[in-house]
Order: C-alpha cells, then sequence, then structure tokens
C-alpha cells in the first residue's frame, strides 16, 4: 500500500493532507475528498472509513468504505473544461414517444440502435398522457417525435411527427438512420 501512495504522490494525483476533516461522525478512520486540480472548486466527492454505520441499520460487526460524489459538481467542471461529447452538444433531434407501457421495451432498444448510430435521441421514461410528452419535447426544442404503440410493435413501422411543421409520416424501423441522415 505505501508504494501504491507513493507513486500516486511522485504523480500527482494524490496529495495527502491532515488537516482534512468530514463533518459526519460515523466515519472511524481513513477519510477522502475528490478534488478537481484543473480549476478552482471545492470537492466533486468524499467518503471514508466507517465500522459502525451498518449497526445502525442491524447489521452489526461489518465495516465499510463508501464514497458519494456530486453530479451538479461534476457537471460544472465538465462544463467549464468543455468535456462534454460532441453527440451531447448537438441539438436533441427526436425523441421517442410510447403510447403504452408495452411499448417501453421496444422504444429503449430502438432510442439505443438509434444512438448507436450517432443520431442524437431521448425517449421519455414512461407511458404517460401525450400532452406531457409534447411539453417535454417542445421545452427540449426536439424536432422530431417518434411514435410507438403496439401497432408500431408489431408491424416495425413507426409514425414520425416534424414536431415543427405537424408533417407526419410512417418510416421503417431499419430505415429510420436515412430518414436522418
Amino acid at each position: 500500500m505505501k508504494n501504491l501512495f507513493d507513486k500516486a504522490v511522485k504523480y500527482n494525483t494524490l496529495e495527502f493532507d491532515c488537516s482534512l476533516a468530514r463533518g459526519l461522525s460515523y466515519y472511524t478512520g481513513c477519510i477522502f475528498e475528490v478534488v478537481p486540480t484543473s480549476i478552482k472548486m471545492g470537492s466533486l466527492g468524499g467518503g471514508g472509513r466507517y465500522d459502525n454505520l451498518t449497526g445502525v441499520f442491524g447489521l452489526h460487526g461489518v465495516s465499510g468504505v463508501g464514497i458519494s460524489f456530486g453530479a451538479d459538481r461534476i457537471y460544472d467542471v465538465m462544463e467549464e473544461l468543455n468535456l462534454w461529447p460532441e453527440s451531447l452538444v448537438s441539438p436533441m433531434k427526436a425523441i421517442i414517444m410510447c403510447l403504452d407501457e408495452s411499448s417501453l421495451d421496444y422504444g429503449f432498444n430502438l432510442m439505443s440502435e438509434l444512438r448507436q448510430e450517432g443520431i442524437s435521441i431521448d425517449m421519455y421514461p414512461e407511458a404517460a398522457k401525450l400532452k406531457k410528452q409534447f411539453k417535454y419535447a417542445e421545452d427540449l426544442k426536439i424536432e422530431y417525435a417518434i411514435f410507438i404503440g403496439e401497432t408500431e410493435r408489431n408491424t416495425g413501422i413507426v409514425n414520425i411527427k416534424n414536431l415543427k411543421s405537424g408533417d407526419q409520416q410512417s418510416v421503417k424501423r431499419d430505415e429510420l438512420r436515412k430518414f436522418f441522415e
């Protein structure tokens, strides 16, 4: 362990700070924080060793080490350092709107396929009322909606609506990539 620590310090990936303190009383040993080195900001995450915490929940005699990260802090660092992947920076091209619960798996698989093809696409996470799904798409300024229901699952043909013009057309699932080119 000492060798690993020495190498981490040597390559500036780890800094030893005896003054570090965490405000949670359940830590019983080593504590740590994750801090960005290329910009000025507080910690991105922190954690440590705890020997008695599981006893509070009825599991005595089990020690552990844990860490948590702040998603908002990580987002801020990525934003400042311009680290977002280009596919996420480009505007969302389409959204999949599932018409029923049975279509969620189909929609998720379709979304995954289209993302692998480089198409920036999202899916509304539940089979909610269309009004709610349209509002979500409008807020994100998404251009197309792909509707998935029982008919689309059975035929492999989806209906696509241009949310700006209102035009709608049917497209075979395996031709969606061409549609978005």
